[in-house]
């Protein structure tokens, strides 16, 4: 790399490459474990949380709730337990911990306010009122539907049967985790392309059943206490991925990574511009699998993104195991 006052120059690799790396742990998955862990009664443990701003946000959160947070172990005596805060709850640039925590927040007896930075606090959250109203609890916005969110909770919820019209996983996630603490069954549907971590991980702890491609039910029920290894983030992956794709015979190997099917768009692309992939499911967290993803560049050609890809980036379908 050279730079003078005026530009700077990255100059990739001049030859092919090799490379095994194990990406930090999966963000997404992070929020959910964390929180999760908080509904429990007992002692959870967290192994390989992601490292970055956002997830820090959810443990600063759960922790003004009541709960006890210590080197990746989470105590936590249930939502039933959380304190009511003396303040607004701090989400930091966290859209993840906004909304799934105002889904949780709902199935609790607590009133709520969550807040954020100045970015969080122009995002949109009105498409969080409907569904979590629909469980019994009050959701108050602003007049633009930004932040801050206050949300009075109802222990138990209503059962529900919602449909929302986007495929939005933080919104159903908000709702499944306000409905496990319903007096009865609730439902919730919308347009498929979604990511299902949490909809797995319900359905393995017998909270949950997936219905079909775009309705999941939900079951009453206690969170159950867990020990949750959280593999490798895709979205960390995807910068490595690229840079093989560009080199032809250049080889990445990402093991321990997160093979989501609603998480591996990229690849999609990646295989569809040239480039090969290659997939290994060899093991799975709560029924969402887990494996190692090799992409080896062979000279990229150009295509075209469109349609749900396009719009949902890392939504598509791309079957683990198959080899191009």
């Amino acid at each position: 790399m050279s730079s003078d006052n005026d530009s700077t120059e990255i100059q990739g690799p001049g030859r092919p490459f090799a490379a095994a790396i194990e990406v930090p742990g999966d963000k997404s998955l992070s929020h959910r474990a964390i929180i999760l862990a908080a509904m429990a009664d007992g002692t959870s443990t967290v192994r390989r949380l992601a490292t970055g701003r956002d997830v820090q946000s959810t443990l600063q959160v759960i922790q003004q709730l009541g709960v006890d947070v210590a080197e990746g172990t989470i105590r936590s005596t249930g939502i039933a337990g959380w304190s009511q805060p003396a303040s607004p709850l701090d989400c930091g640039n966290s859209g993840t911990t906004m909304r799934l925590l105002a889904g949780a927040a709902a199935g609790s007896e607590l009133v709520v306010t969550l807040v954020g930075d100045e970015f969080l606090m122009r995002r949109p959250m009105r498409r969080l009122v409907e569904p979590l109203q629909a469980l019994g609890a009050s959701v108050g916005l602003s007049e633009e539907g930004t932040a801050p969110v206050v949300i009075s909770g109802r222990a138990p919820t209503v059962p529900a049967d919602v449909d929302i019209s986007i495929a939005s996983a933080q919104v159903r996630t908000a709702f499944a985790l306000g409905a496990v603490g319903a007096s009865g069954e609730s439902t919730i549907a919308s347009p498929p392309g979604f990511r299902d971590h949490t909809e797995r991980w319900l359905e393995a702890m017998g909270l949950g059943r997936k219905e079909d491609a775009s309705t999941f039910r939900i079951f009453p029920g206690d969170v159950p206490p867990y020990h949750y290894e959280i593999p490798g983030d895709p979205s960390s992956a995807a910068f490595l991925w690229a840079a093989a794709a560009i080199v032809e015979g250049a080889r990445v190997v990402t093991p321990n990574i997160s093979l989501n099917p609603g998480r591996l768009g990229f690849l999609e692309i990646l295989e569809a511009m040239g480039a090969t992939i290659t997939g290994e499911v060899t093991g799975a967290i709560l029924g969402d699998p887990i494996g190692t993803v090799s992409v080896t560049g062979s000279g990229l050609r150009s295509t075209v993104v469109g349609g749900a890809l396009a719009a949902a980036g890392w939504s598509q379908l791309l079957v683990p195991t198959r080899k191009a």
